[in-house]
């Protein structure tokens, strides 16, 4: 609240969407199953309801009409594979790995790092809101 902002009205709203935010995470006791179960589809489909709960499909900044219309996709769960990707994508030099991503430690069998710790009605919440970035990115439903 005591952030300033360019205009009240942009202070209002995002005062107002980081408390919708809140109350959904009380209401859902701060449990993620029950937090997914609560999202309603809008949220998570309409990305100018609530520009605080950026939870949307990737493939709404990369793809138009199920088509890619970027030169370039990168994943985070391959970062340093498609970094060295994307530099030469862009004809500069790969830079020396400083930085190793450690998730790999973390990786379940299946490559999803979480969804043991979800329940079955969360993963099938989420292979239904995401359904478009799993078959778009190629992703394996869990």
């Amino acid at each position: 609240p005591s952030l300033e902002f360019p205009s009240e009205w942009i202070k209002a709203l995002v005062l107002k969407q980081l408390s919708d935010n809140q109350t959904k995470l009380i209401d859902a006791r701060y449990d993620f199953d029950r937090w997914i179960q609560l999202l309603q589809e809008f949220e998570v489909f309409e990305v100018g309801r609530n520009t605080n709960l950026p939870l949307h499909p990737a493939n709404y900044w990369t793809h138009y009409n199920s088509m890619q219309a970027v030169d370039f996709v990168g994943k985070v769960e391959e970062f340093e594979t498609d970094f060295a990707a994307f530099c030469r994508f862009v004809d500069i030099d790969v830079p020396e790995l400083v930085n190793q991503n450690l998730s790999e430690q973390f990786v379940q069998g299946d490559g999803y790092r979480y969804a043991a710790k979800m329940c079955s009605s969360s993963r099938s919440r989420i292979n239904t809101l995401f359904k478009s970035d799993f078959d778009l990115f190629g992703y394996t439903r869990f």
